[in-house]
């Protein structure tokens, strides 16, 4: 995944210089790797593990609900719930509906 973060690198500095959708769709095939790969460590129980990758993913594009939900959750189940609490909040921020996102946490964490 070396590769992918010198990938990240030349993609972030384009955007800067132009972001036309050829880079923005770049950076989200990237940025979906990443969340790939955490998603991976917390389906093993690798929940500490899981988050630098949603982090990464944050990194490419800090407007995406799923990432932040993601992250949340990994805070979550190694009970670090005080960062749980900012990435949940992110995500209801970011997310318009409101109703599907309580849903998935009250389902996903058995709340």
């Amino acid at each position: 995944l070396d590769s992918l973060d010198k990938a990240v690198w030349v993609w972030k500095r384009a955007r800067q210089l132009q972001a036309t959708d050829y880079v923005i769709k770049n950076l989200k095939s990237i940025s979906d790797k990443y969340l790939a790969v955490g998603e991976s460590e917390g389906a093993k129980k690798n929940f500490a593990q899981s988050i630098p990758w949603f982090r990464k993913a944050i990194d490419i594009d800090s407007t995406n609900a799923e990432y932040w939900y993601n992250m949340g959750g990994a805070y979550f189940m190694i009970e670090k719930n005080d960062s749980a609490e900012i990435c949940f909040a992110k995500t209801i921020v970011l997310c318009f509906n409101i109703r599907v996102i309580f849903s998935k946490i009250l389902k996903d964490f058995s709340i």
